[in-house]
């Protein structure tokens, strides 16, 4: 903090105000019983039609937003002395757990037991573990250290789940409403958030659209996770033939490659 002009994300921006004014407009109560609502309906229908036990990561995330949610309302209310902390604790929390949609959406689509999605899930999995490695070392920002945790993590979380639908689509991987549920909308989400840190980046006039372009990209994850989780309707199955033994062995060639390659790139 310089001169009285905060500096770093606009996440902390924003939260920082709020330590000074805990006062809620109209439009931010609105926005906040939408969310809370939609995630009620989300977790009520998981458990109605039983998909909290085909989906358990992704139920179990949807759990945590909510009761994180209601946990900072009511600190707000009742004026905790260290709300700003308590609330980036818990949203460090929300950023973690984030990663069990990422890892319910992998698990679901290459989780077949044919050979062709045997090789993809191991491309896909060394290729995040050099990704995670790639973005949380890349670069130094000035701000809060979980402003930047934030910043750095959603950029992995973006190039995950592209890098997921990317092999689902390269093998012709079929996708069900649920999962499709699941990525569209955790990927509109994501995409208009990095969108929202480079936009405050070039500008700090930004922040004010930010405050409520944000918390509407989860509402509209939210509304396409009530669409696409509102019945069971799981990925179709795979009807292939057996690679053939020169094809597997191409492939096999080509990922030993990529993985010399990628260790490499980051020094292993």
């Amino acid at each position: 903090m310089s001169g009285g002009t905060t500096k770093g994300t606009p996440a902390a921006s924003v939260i920082l105000s709020r330590r000074r004014n805990l006062s809620m407009s109209a439009t931010d109560y609105l926005i906040l019983f939408s969310g809370v609502t939609l995630e009620i309906l989300i977790v009520a229908r998981g458990y109605v039609a039983r998909l909290y036990r085909t989906y358990p990561f992704f139920f179990g995330y949807i759990a945590y937003v909510l009761l994180m949610n209601l946990a900072q309302f009511i600190l707000r209310k009742i004026g905790l002395p260290h709300y700003v902390v308590t609330y980036w604790v818990l949203e460090a929390g929300a950023i973690v757990c984030a990663f069990l949609v990422l890892w319910e959406i992998f698990r679901q689509t290459f989780s077949a037991t044919h050979s062709l999605n045997r090789i993809a899930k191991r491309f896909v999995l060394w290729l995040l573990f050099s990704e995670s490695i790639l973005v949380l070392s890349f670069g130094t920002h000035s701000g809060p250290f979980f402003s930047q945790l934030e910043r750095k993590v959603g950029l992995l979380q973006a190039s995950w789940l592209a890098l997921m639908l990317l092999l689902a689509g390269y093998y012709r991987v079929p996708l069900g409403r649920n999962v499709r549920g699941m990525a569209f909308g955790y990927g509109i989400y994501v995409a208009i958030s990095i969108s929202n840190f480079a936009a405050y980046e070039l500008t700090e006039s930004f922040l004010p659209f930010w405050r409520y372009i944000h918390p509407l990209s989860y509402l509209a994850a939210l509304v396409l996770w009530t669409w696409g989780l509102w019945f069971y309707s799981p990925n179709p199955p795979i009807h292939t033939t057996e690679i053939p033994a020169p094809v597997a062995d191409e492939m096999r060639a080509k990922w030993s490659s990529l993985r010399v390659a990628l260790k490499r790139i980051i020094g292993l």
